[in-house]
């Protein structure tokens, strides 16, 4: 049987070397040996260099293929931050607008009275001019003895009992020293705060104690399944802050971004701008308002 007519041109030629050496590459065949070849070993000899030429070609495109997918990822990075640029400005006039949002438990002290003394001992006579080794500025000019006696009798007639001074310095420490009870605010700051410092900000949300967080996710009405009396601290927690990321969002949305933005202190402050404060009665109002339309506010 006649064999079919071959082109042997691509015999020597680069290509045939390109990627030799690699597992099961074959070494150069001369042109008559290929001739002698019956018409199905030719064929499958075909399919054999095309196909490795093309595996192997193809550990080059993967290698190119990176270089590109790194040098897109670097332009990534320009793009997101442009964005986020943009974002952190126009963000607001989205109904789906993203911020950081996080609980914080507090534990806060009561404030030193002014004036309030610091380790101070009343059986320390002034004339030494020290109070419990710090120098004080009343140290006395003129007669020390006879100033020294005068508090000495003073002193030794109050016997075994504390001055005043002393015992209301105690009722404080005591005080300051007591174990206050921990109270949950919501933070509230934009994304890329650090980044972008011109629109940056920081807002925390006082909650109430852990008490007014159960009543405030009951009220919700969203996690009816919830057994309130045994849930952990940070399914709390994340349940909270969820209801807070709706609230925040849809108070953005509807009253600009300066109602989280932006807090008052003075009671004519808050009087003039009501949409600006987020007590938890407020928070729960809008639950009430919104019934199930909750959720579209919430992260999707």
């Amino acid at each position: 049987m006649e064999k079919k007519k071959r082109n042997l041109d691509w015999v020597g030629k680069k290509r045939d070397f390109q990627y030799s050496g690699k597992p099961f590459y074959i070494n150069f065949i001369p042109r008559e040996k290929l001739e002698s070849l019956s018409d199905e070993e030719y064929s499958k000899h075909s399919s054999y260099r095309r196909n490795y030429f093309e595996y192997y070609k193809s550990f080059d495109d993967i290698e190119r293929k990176k270089r590109e997918i790194k040098q897109i990822q670097e332009k990534q990075k320009t793009w997101k931050t442009k964005m986020m640029e943009g974002y952190s400005v126009i963000g607001y006039l989205g109904d789906d607008y993203d911020f950081n949002c996080s609980v914080n438990l507090r534990e806060i002290k009561p404030k030193k009275n002014k004036g309030e003394r610091k380790d101070y001992d009343s059986s320390v006579p002034f004339k030494d001019g020290k109070k419990m080794g710090r120098d004080t500025n009343n140290t006395w000019e003129g007669e020390h003895e006879i100033q020294y006696e005068k508090w000495k009798l003073k002193h030794d007639k109050v016997g075994e009992k504390k001055l005043f001074m002393d015992k209301l310095e105690d009722i404080r420490r005591e005080k300051r020293n007591s174990v206050n009870p921990k109270k949950y605010y919501v933070r509230i700051e934009p994304k890329g705060r650090d980044k972008f410092k011109n629109n940056r900000y920081i807002r925390n949300l006082y909650v109430g104690l852990r008490e007014d967080v159960l009543h405030l996710l009951k009220e919700s009405n969203l996690f009816q399944n919830t057994d309130w009396n045994t849930i952990s601290e940070k399914k709390l927690r994340d349940r909270l802050r969820e209801l807070y990321k709706g609230y925040v969002r849809y108070q953005i949305y509807t009253n600009g971004v300066d109602c989280i933005k932006v807090g008052h202190t003075s009671k004519l402050e808050k009087e003039q701008n009501p949409h600006h404060q987020h007590p938890s009665d407020k928070v729960i109002d809008w639950f009430k308002e919104m019934g199930t339309d909750i959720v579209e506010w919430m992260d999707k």
